[in-house]
């Protein structure tokens, strides 16, 4: 057997480190390429999906614009529909009536009622008489019965 001189176990211990300086090296250049890729393609979805969102909200609010100018028009057409007659002495405005309000949740008893209704039309109403009390409502001390 041919005796191994020490430089042979240097020269082995060196080429042993280059080979796996470089097999490092090499992986990590190829990890960095690889999470580089990664993070591309990440980030492509992510703008994919916000283009996406965009273009959803995009359509909901020209949907929305749709929707708005649709109301102005048929505002415009109700107030094309208004007819104002120049009569003498007054002025009549006539439209016509879509929906009224519907109070079902007031309630309010028979006398305030006719309070109301005698209110709208105009007319006062007459006061209710009040409940003679015991004694005829005679007037203490009163010339009731002196004549």
């Amino acid at each position: 057997m041919i005796p191994l001189r020490p430089y042979y176990y240097a020269a082995a211990a060196v080429a042993l480190l280059a080979a796996v300086g470089t097999a490092y090296t090499v992986g990590r250049l190829d990890g960095k390429a690889h999470e580089r890729s990664a993070c591309l393609t990440r980030e492509a979805k992510r703008t994919a999906a916000a283009e996406r969102d965009r273009t959803e909200w995009r359509a909901q609010i020209d949907a929305w614009e749709a929707e708005r100018r649709r109301l102005e028009q048929e505002a415009a057409n109700a107030v094309a529909e208004i007819r104002v007659e120049y009569l003498p002495g007054k002025t009549e405005i006539r439209r016509q009536i879509v929906e009224r309000a519907v109070y079902r949740d007031c309630r309010i008893d028979d006398g305030m009622r006719d309070i109301l209704n005698a209110a709208l039309r105009g007319r006062p109403i007459a006061p209710e008489p009040q409940p003679v009390a015991a004694g005829g409502g005679l007037v203490p001390g009163g010339t009731a019965g002196h004549g």
